[in-house]
């Protein structure tokens, strides 16, 4: 598959990805410690809940791979909902040159490292869900599938099935993954970019799908917020 050849010199790169936040002080001298990038409005979500990408900084979109010829991905305010901004995608229109190209698709890393959170470990996972705006006139099928490892070295791993789930014509829609560990390897990871050599059930990204307009000559817009996780709920000894 075109898509599975591409990942194999992508995604290690963007799996790698760093970042680190450069700031001026009162002396002129350069501030080069870390701050994690917060979110207003992240603990709206409530408890057990962790927001990976909210969409409200360039920094957010270095999270996420644009794949099969897909459009292109920047931040607007006119529609949200939650915070100031969300992710305003566009899919090209069905007229491209190649027509064997997959169908479009937006990789979703599960960290995000100006937020300085690493959520690749999906043991205590409970699902994985996002919001999507649809402005258009017509229902709209997206489609979720994590990417996963079989071994830790090795980027190819089994294909899962995708999920597809309705988006409602003009209107915000929560979409939603139920994480099944049986289907997902543990393996030897690195959780936070240090290789711990920790046991886990490895899930570095989530693969949002969609299926190009057919026979129309206009682009196709959505709209994306919150990417984020429920984890389970924690046992309580009495």
């Amino acid at each position: 598959m075109k898509l599975n050849k591409y990942l194999l010199f992508l995604l290690p790169i963007f799996l790698c990805i760093t970042s680190c936040e450069s700031n001026t002080t009162n002396s002129g001298e350069e501030d080069n410690t870390f701050k994690p990038m917060v979110y207003e409005h992240e603990q709206s979500l409530g408890d057990n809940k962790i927001i990976i990408n909210g969409f409200e900084s360039n920094k957010d979109l270095d999270s996420m791979m644009a794949l099969n010829y897909f459009g292109k991905v920047e931040l607007d305010s006119s529609i949200k909902h939650n915070g100031d901004k969300s992710a305003k995608v566009t899919l090209l229109n069905q007229n491209l040159e190649d027509s064997t190209v997959n169908n479009p698709t937006l990789c979703q890393s599960m960290f995000n490292v100006s937020r300085d959170i690493y959520e690749t470990d999906a043991t205590d996972i409970k699902y994985i869900k996002m919001w999507v705006y649809n402005p258009n006139e017509l229902d709209y099928r997206i489609g979720m599938r994590p990417i996963i490892r079989s071994t830790y070295d090795w980027i190819g791993g089994p294909v899962l099935p995708t999920k597809w789930i309705t988006v409602n014509a003009n209107s915000w829609t929560e979409i939603s993954y139920e994480v099944n560990l049986a289907i997902i390897p543990e393996v030897s990871a690195s959780i936070n970019g240090e290789n711990d050599g920790k046991v886990v059930h490895f899930l570095p990204a989530m693969y949002l799908v969609f299926s190009r307009p057919e026979g129309e000559e206009s682009d196709r817009i959505f709209y994306l917020d919150d990417f984020y996780i429920e984890k389970k709920e924690s046992e309580v000894s009495l």
